[in-house]
């Protein structure tokens, strides 16, 4: 087995919705309250309401009482916004901000992980620590997030320490490793080697685009072109894929799934002034493409390309 099977092997996958009912467990009404949306956004989520499930999880995360008591309840709705931004909105920036936002309330949050792993199926705070280092900016800050799973959790996080290690030797530029990391989740190649599991992969594209100056990533303007290509595509593929889920009118795509082309969008209009000619053709046809879909071409973010 290559190292890339390996990566396939382990690489972590969006988590699944508990097989009961987590709010039956609770009498403090804040409580209760904060499980319910977060169930709401589970079915939200699953009807491919996106938007729903985004605006849920912000209220339960808003509602929490400011007492310390709750300090490990805020960890845990950072969290769960972490994943949602991370497995079905594609968005890496959002990722990293709420996972590390999450690892913030420390113990306390720790705890509150270990006493509701029948609702969070794997541990949000593993989790946290996984989804942190998948959106790290460099191998030192994705080994420090990997060695603190390793110390709490075992094996897990060990064969991933090991993976990075390995691919570090021979591929001592980060963006290496984020971008084949990015290739598990989806093909342009053939449909055979398409996996189909878009939003993490955009989600990754958008860190390396931000990032494309920092020491760690440095892209070449053709390394550039190819993630920013790909990025547009897979969104276009992506909301075409959950708009199956929802179904419904172009209004219901347009509240709930429409805003998911926003962060495409800008970064190919920021781009556009140091576009080769050959290459503005291609993502001016990425944008119209994006366009065509209800509701975009009325987003802020579409107002370059009108």
């Amino acid at each position: 087995m290559g190292l890339f099977d390996i990566f396939r092997k382990n690489e972590p996958k969006a988590p699944q919705k508990p097989e009961r009912d987590p709010r039956l467990d609770y009498d403090d009404p804040d409580e209760w309250n904060f499980w319910s949306l977060y169930v709401e956004s589970l079915d939200y989520k699953d009807q491919g309401k996106l938007f729903s499930a985004l605006q849920a999880r912000e209220d339960a995360w808003h509602m929490i009482p400011m007492r310390t008591v709750y300090s490990g309840m805020k960890g845990m709705a950072v969290h769960n916004l972490a994943i949602l931004s991370m497995y079905h909105l594609g968005n890496g920036q959002e990722a990293a901000k709420y996972a590390r936002m999450s690892l913030d309330y420390g113990e306390d949050y720790i705890q509150y992980s270990d006493a509701h792993k029948e609702e969070i199926v794997y541990g949000a705070h593993l989790e946290s620590l996984q989804t942190a280092a998948m959106t790290a900016s460099s191998y030192d800050e994705a080994l420090k997030f990997t060695l603190e799973g390793e110390e709490r959790y075992g094996e897990l996080f060990t064969t991933k320490r090991k993976e990075i290690e390995e691919f570090r030797k021979d591929y001592p530029r980060y963006a290496d490793y984020q971008r084949q990391t990015s290739l598990l989740y989806y093909s342009r190649v053939s449909p055979e080697q398409d996996q189909g599991d878009y939003a993490p992969a955009m989600a990754l594209l958008q860190l390396m685009l931000d990032r494309a100056e920092e020491p760690a990533y440095d892209l070449s303007y053709e390394e550039y072109v190819d993630i920013l290509d790909d990025y547009g595509t897979i969104t276009a593929m992506y909301l075409l894929k959950k708009a199956r889920v929802l179904g419904g009118s172009p209004d219901d795509f347009a509240k709930e799934l429409a805003f998911i082309a926003d962060e495409p969008l800008k970064h190919i209009a920021d781009f556009m002034p140091d576009c080769q000619p050959g290459d503005k053709e291609k993502f001016d046809n990425i944008a119209a493409a994006l366009g065509k879909l209800p509701g975009v071409r009325d987003r802020d973010a579409f107002a370059p390309f009108r």
